[in-house]
C-alpha cells in the first residue's frame, strides 16, 4: 500500500514538475524567472520519475542507478534555485562562466563519488518493502551542500524582501514557501523514516506552489513590469537603501554608475561613495541638483525621493538621473553667444550715442552746436517753466587775430575762448557755438539782471586771461547781449532781441555787456 502511495504521489510531482518547466521554458522570453524555474522543475521532474520507478518496480539491481538520476536531478533544482534567488534580488539570470565552473565543482566531486563507491554504501529493503540506497558519507556530504546553498538563497531573497516594497516581499515570501516543503519532509523523514529518502514528497508540493506562482504572475508582475517600463527608460534609474548603498536600478542606471566608477563590476550592493566621493550629500528631504562628474566630464541632471515605508519610516531614495551634458553645453554656448551679443549690442549704443553726441557738438571746440541749442530753445518755448535768459557772445576784433596771427591761432583762441565760458557755467546752462566766433548762452532760470551780472561775469574772465598763441600771449574781450524771456516767448524773438543788444554792445565800445529793452 505504501508503495502504491509514494509512485502515485512521485507520478504527480513528475506532471506537475514537467509541465511547470514546459510552461516556465516557453515564456521564458517575457518571464526573467523562467529559465532557473524552468531548471529547478526540470529537476524536479527527473527525480520524481526515477523514483516513482523504484517506488513502483522494488528492484535491488535499478535502486542505485535510479538513485543516481535523483542526485542529478538534486543539482538541477539547486542551480535553478539559485537563479531564482539572482531574480529576486534584482539581476537578471545569466550566469557567468566563472559561476557555472563553481557549480560544476560539486557535481564533479559527485560522479567521483559515484565511481568509487563512497556516495552509497549498497542497497537495502525498506519497512514498506522498496529497495533503498544506503547513504554512503559523499551522499550526506552531497545533502548538506545542497540544503546549504538552499537556505543561504532563500536567506538572500529574505534579506531582499525586507529592504524592498511589500510587493517583493510577498514574491520573496513565495520564494521562501516553495523552498521549505522539500525541506520539512525531507528532516522528517531522515528522523522518522531512517534511510529512505521522502524528499520528493515536499517537492510536490512545491512543484503546486511554483506553478501556482508562476500562472497568477504573483513572482513575474514585477520583473515584466520593470523590464517593460523601467529598464526601457533612458533616464538612469537607481534605487539607493537607507544605509547609502545601491539597492536597485535599471540598464541605463548601472551604465552611469559603471561609467562613473569602471572598475565596479556590478553596483549593486555599493555605497555611494565608492562611486563617486564628490556626490552630494543625500539627506531625508526631496531634492533636484545637478551634479558634475569631473572625472569623466559628465553633467547628470539628478532627481532624488525618499521612500517610506507603510509605516512611515525612512526607507531609502528613488534617484532619477539624466545625463544633461550635451544640453548644458549647447545652453553655455548659447549663453555665452547671448553675452556677445549683448557686448555687441552695447557697443553699437556706444556708437550710435556717440555719433548722435557727434551730432550735436561743434568740431572745433568741443560745445554743442546751432542745432542742438535751437532744439533746446524749442523745447523751452513749449514747455515754458519759468524765465529764460540768452546770451549772445562775440569775440571782439576776432578778424585782427586771424590777420596777424593766422586762421590756426584764431582756431586756439575760440577753443581756449569756449573752454573759458565752459568751465565758468552752471551745470543746467547751455554753451553752444552759434558760428563763426558767437557764442550762446542759455541761462535757465535767470532774470535778465542776474544773466547781465552772470555774462559780465564772464566777460571779466575772459578779458583777464591771457591766452598762448604762435609763441606768445594775447588777451581777447567778447561783447555780449542779453535777452530773457519771463512769460511765454518765441525762440527767435529771444535770439533776435539779444543780438540787437549786442550790436547795441559793439556800437558803445565793446567789451561789455548790454540787456535787451525788450522782446517781441
Amino acid at each position: 500500500m505504501w508503495g502504491v502511495v509514494l509512485t502515485a504521489a512521485f507520478s504527480a510531482s513528475a506532471v506537475i514538475g514537467a509541465l511547470t518547466a514546459t510552461l516556465a521554458y516557453r515564456n521564458r522570453a517575457v518571464v526573467p524567472a523562467g529559465t532557473p524555474l524552468a531548471v529547478a522543475t526540470a529537476g524536479i521532474a527527473g527525480w520524481s520519475v526515477a523514483a516513482a520507478i523504484n517506488a513502483h518496480q522494488g528492484d535491488p539491481d535499478l535502486a542505485l542507478p535510479l538513485a543516481t538520476v535523483g542526485v542529478a536531478g538534486h543539482a538541477l533544482i539547486v542551480v535553478g534555485y539559485l537563479g531564482l534567488a539572482e531574480v529576486f534580488a534584482g539581476r537578471p539570470w545569466r550566469p557567468r562562466r566563472r559561476v557555472l565552473l563553481l557549480l560544476g565543482v560539486e557535481p564533479v566531486l559527485v560522479v567521483v563519488a559515484l565511481a568509487t563507491g563512497v556516495f552509497f554504501d549498497g542497497v537495502h529493503r525498506a519497512a514498506d518493502g522498496s529497495w533503498q540506497p544506503v547513504f554512503g558519507v559523499g551522499y550526506w556530504l552531497h545533502y548538506v551542500y545542497c540544503y546549504a546553498l538552499t537556505l543561504s538563497c532563500a536567506y538572500r531573497s529574505l534579506r531582499y524582501a525586507y529592504r524592498r516594497s511589500a510587493f517583493t516581499r510577498r514574491a520573496s515570501c513565495w520564494l521562501f514557501v516553495i523552498a521549505m516543503p522539500p525541506i520539512v519532509v525531507n528532516l522528517l523523514a531522515a528522523l522518522v523514516v531512517k534511510n529512505n529518502d521522502l524528499t520528493l514528497i515536499g517537492t510536490v508540493i512545491s512543484s503546486a506552489l511554483a506553478y501556482g506562482a508562476l500562472t497568477r504572475n504573483s513572482i513575474e508582475l514585477l520583473p515584466i513590469a520593470r523590464a517593460q517600463l523601467i529598464d526601457a527608460l533612458a533616464d538612469g534609474v537607481v534605487v539607493i537603501d537607507r544605509d547609502g548603498c545601491v539597492a536597485d536600478a535599471n540598464e541605463a542606471g548601472r551604465e552611469m554608475i559603471i561609467g562613473t566608477a569602471p572598475w565596479i563590476a556590478d553596483p549593486i550592493g555599493v555605497h555611494v561613495d565608492s562611486i563617486d566621493p564628490t556626490f552630494p550629500l543625500l539627506t531625508q528631504v526631496d531634492a533636484d541638483f545637478v551634479f558634475a562628474s569631473e572625472r569623466l566630464g559628465l553633467e547628470l541632471e539628478i532627481r532624488t525621493r525618499v521612500i517610506r515605508d507603510r509605516t512611515g519610516s525612512f526607507a531609502g531614495w528613488v534617484m532619477i538621473a539624466r545625463d544633461v551634458t550635451q544640453y548644458r553645453e549647447q545652453h553655455r554656448a548659447l549663453e555665452a553667444a547671448n553675452d556677445q551679443l549683448r557686448r555687441q549690442i552695447a557697443t553699437i549704443e556706444r556708437l550710435r550715442a556717440d555719433l548722435a553726441e557727434q551730432a550735436v557738438r561743434d568740431a572745433l571746440t568741443g560745445l554743442h552746436n546751432r542745432r542742438h541749442l535751437m532744439s533746446v530753445l524749442s523745447d523751452a518755448e513749449r514747455n515754458h517753466t519759468g524765465p529764460l535768459s540768452v546770451a549772445l557772445i562775440d569775440v571782439d576784433h576776432f578778424k585782427q587775430v586771424n590777420d596777424r596771427y593766422g586762421h590756426a591761432a584764431g582756431d586756439r583762441v575760440l577753443v581756449a575762448v569756449a573752454h573759458l565760458l565752459a568751465s565758468a557755467v552752471r551745470p543746467c546752462d547751455v554753451l553752444a557755438r552759434y558760428g563763426g566766433e558767437e557764442f550762446v548762452l542759455l541761462l535757465p532760470g535767470l532774470t535778465s539782471d542776474d544773466a547781465h551780472t552772470c555774462v559780465d561775469r564772464l566777460r571779466s574772465i575772459v578779458a583777464g586771461t591771457p591766452l598762448q598763441v604762435a609763441g606768445g600771449s594775447v588777451r581777447v574781450s567778447f561783447s555780449a547781449g542779453v535777452a530773457c524771456g519771463d512769460g511765454p516767448f518765441a525762440a527767435d524773438a529771444l535770439l533776435e532781441a539779444a543780438d540787437l543788444a549786442l550790436y547795441a554792445a559793439k556800437r558803445n565800445g565793446r567789451d561789455r555787456v548790454e540787456l535787451a529793452t525788450s522782446v517781441s
